[in-house]
Parts: structure tokens; C-alpha cells; sequence
């Protein structure tokens, strides 16, 4: 019986760190978000060895495409442009950018042409 309450007692702080590991991931890292309306591109703050982690999301059922344009003035192209693919249905874009993205901002195609939102300090 002391062996299994020992053993059970392992397992659960095993379990524990691993947890505490998965906490520490990039989804939980804090981001910065910028909106053009409803739509809106989110960039992570923390840096990584493959980049930072953004998300594009098409958050409106009016037919335009949404992206955005992340700003690096340091490499070649000095700006990554992702975008979400499939619309207003479930899900965003996603995509790794470079390290060194100093800003970014939110479009929208419509019918009347491009807009865009403010350039948003990264």
C-alpha cells in the first residue's frame, strides 16, 4: 500500500511539471492585437528561435478578404504579409515572422479597394 501512495505520489508531480511545462508554451506568451473593424492580427511579444507567432482572423461575414502586413526594416522583404484563407469560417491564418518585425497592421479588400488600419508598434 505505501509503495502504490509513493508511486501514485511520482506520478502526480511528474504530471505536475509536465504541466507546467505545456504552461509555459508560446500559446499562453502575451500578444499584441490591432483591429480594422472586427477583423484583427494579433503578434506574439516574446521572440523565438523560428520567429514570432501571428494569427490574421477574418472575424466578419461581408465577402472581403482580410490580412496583414507585418514591417521589417532590418531583412529582405522588409514586409511578410499573411492572411486568412478561408474567410469568416472557423479558424485564422497563422505563420511564423521574422524576429526583428517592428509593426504591423490589418487590411481588409473590398469592394471599394484596400483598407487598412494604423501601423501598430510591434
Amino acid at each position: 500500500m505505501a509503495r502504490r501512495r509513493i508511486a501514485f505520489s511520482a506520478f502526480a508531480a511528474v504530471a505536475a511539471g509536465a504541466l507546467a511545462v505545456a504552461g509555459a508554451s508560446p500559446a499562453n506568451a502575451a500578444n499584441i492585437r490591432q483591429y480594422q473593424g472586427a477583423d484583427y492580427a494579433s503578434i506574439e511579444t516574446a521572440t523565438h528561435p523560428w520567429g514570432r507567432w501571428v494569427e490574421v482572423c477574418d472575424m466578419e461575414k461581408d465577402g472581403n478578404g482580410v490580412f496583414a502586413k507585418f514591417q521589417n526594416p532590418i531583412d529582405f522583404p522588409n514586409v511578410q504579409t499573411v492572411r486568412d484563407s478561408n474567410g469568416s469560417a472557423a479558424g485564422c491564418g497563422n505563420a511564423n515572422v521574422r524576429n526583428s518585425t517592428t509593426a504591423f497592421q490589418v487590411c481588409e479588400e473590398g469592394f471599394w479597394g484596400i483598407t487598412c488600419s494604423a501601423w501598430k508598434d510591434a
